[in-house]
């Protein structure tokens, strides 16, 4: 039943059940968002895909196909799932650059025309692990520096290589998935301008 439906057969049950009970209009509303907040508990609405995000130092200047221009530099790279389509958002300043759709992968990477690495391969967070405190942050309980007491689970990264024509740069970001396989998502750009 869609939801439309629902809460049509909601609102004449409800209506119909007030008018034999005598109740007013106000115990009637209390009544559907108490039965529309117990629908949303029992999965009702679904929860949105995590955003994973990082930082990245462009080696090279970059081209979308849209013919956008990434200047090599810094940049914050944010990888959403949004109704089935991978987006990659590069940002610098606070202000989204460029956004690239990307295609899942069948296979495994290996099948790319790959060549050489543009950047290391860059750890992603996801918006669903929490951040603590600055303090907590900050603070060593063992005395090590802090990225050898850091644990990291590294549910997602993100890699960068030319291609063996040196005409594009092949992105790919690699999602744990439940079981311990791996997903990839391929974001094409081009090194030279179109």
């Amino acid at each position: 039943m869609g939801s439309f439906s629902l809460i049509l057969s909601m609102l004449l049950a409800a209506g119909l059940t007030a008018k034999a009970a005598g109740a007013t209009p106000q115990t009637v509303g209390s009544a559907l968002s108490a039965s529309s907040s117990a629908q949303a508990a029992k999965g009702g609405t679904q929860k949105p895909a995590p955003t994973f995000s990082g930082l990245v130092r462009l080696p090279v200047d970059l081209y979308t196909a849209e013919g956008t221009h990434l200047e090599k530099g810094e940049y914050t790279v944010q990888v959403k799932l949004e109704n089935g389509q991978y987006s990659l958002l590069l940002v610098e300043n606070d202000k989204t650059q460029s956004t690239i759709k990307g295609e899942l992968l069948k296979g495994d990477v290996t099948d790319e025309p790959i060549a050489m690495p543009l950047m290391g391969t860059q750890f992603l967070r996801s918006s669903a692990d929490p951040v603590g405190s600055e303090a907590e942050r900050h603070f060593s309980k063992s005395g090590l520096p802090q990225y050898e007491e850091e644990n990291r689970d590294w549910k997602a990264a993100l890699r960068a290589y030319s291609t063996r024509d040196e005409k594009e740069a092949l992105w790919f970001f690699d999602e744990r998935q439940p079981g311990g396989k791996w997903s990839h998502v391929e974001f094409k750009v081009y090194l030279n301008p179109r």
